[in-house]
């Protein structure tokens, strides 16, 4: 009897040290899963400055955008590409980064100072498009199934490319009496198709703000504003879509 009582007193006190370092070797595992990596300009990111946008495309590839040059992270290596006049068609048009979209055909365009570009997933190179007048800003901000939208900054307007071609078409013209321009984020800009209209956030410094409705449907293109908030002291800044007709919004 006392033998069978020992053990047993042997057999939990095995069970217990067992279950004592699975629970803390869980919890190592758990530590691990998140530990924090940080990648900078020592580990090869073109720069140490600001990061303006990130995606991750098909391939599963990073793609970083920053104040000095894109690059592309395989998750060990930093791919940096740098604006060369050189290399034509093997780089970006601009350094200074400004927006990351891709299309339905997994190419990336990047929006920079200088113009628009736009990666070709399967051929490895570039398209750049100038700004008219150039070294001004293009910025995508929406990807349909055949075109890319942007703010033409140089000829205030939106527009869309297609992404088969790169042909341009306007959608609207904008004026600084629509508030649209300075004080507005173009990377936070959503089209909405079941409206057909862009949300975008309207004004930042001054009397009044909230959300500006730029309908695409009718004829020539007008711009029909739409103000959600008001007030002195009314600042958005982040417009997301949660579902096709509404908006999100954050001050």
């Amino acid at each position: 009897m006392q033998t069978s009582k020992r053990i047993a007193i042997f057999t939990l006190l095995v069970f217990a040290s067992c279950f004592s370092v699975a629970q803390q070797r869980n919890s190592n595992d758990a530590g691990d899963k998140y530990r924090a990596v940080h990648w900078g300009f020592d580990e090869g990111l073109s720069s140490s400055g600001w990061v303006s946008s990130m995606i991750k495309d098909v391939n599963g590839f990073l793609w970083i955008g920053t104040g000095f040059g894109l690059n592309r992270f395989d998750g060990g290596i930093f791919k940096k590409y740098v604006a060369d006049p050189t290399k034509k068609n093997k780089t970006i048009i601009g350094n200074v980064i400004l927006g990351l979209k891709e299309d339905s055909l997994h190419n990336i365009w990047i929006g920079t100072d200088k113009g628009l570009s736009c990666y070709d997933i399967k051929a490895d190179s570039f398209r750049n498009i100038y700004s008219s007048p150039p070294q001004s800003e293009i910025v995508p901000f929406w990807a349909t199934k055949d075109e890319v939208f942007c703010w033409d900054v140089p000829e205030q307007q939106l527009a869309a490319y297609s992404v088969y071609s790169a042909k341009k078409r306007t959608l609207t013209k904008y004026t600084p009496a629509d508030t649209v321009g300075y004080g507005v984020s173009e990377q936070y800009a959503i089209y909405d198709a079941g409206s057909n209209s862009v949300w975008l956030e309207r004004g930042y410094h001054g009397a009044g703000g909230g959300l500006l409705q730029i309908s695409l449907a009718d004829g020539p293109v007008t711009i029909k504003s739409q103000i959600i908030l008001t007030g002195p002291k009314v600042c958005v800044t982040t417009v997301k879509e949660i579902q096709s007709g509404s908006a999100a919004l954050t001050d």
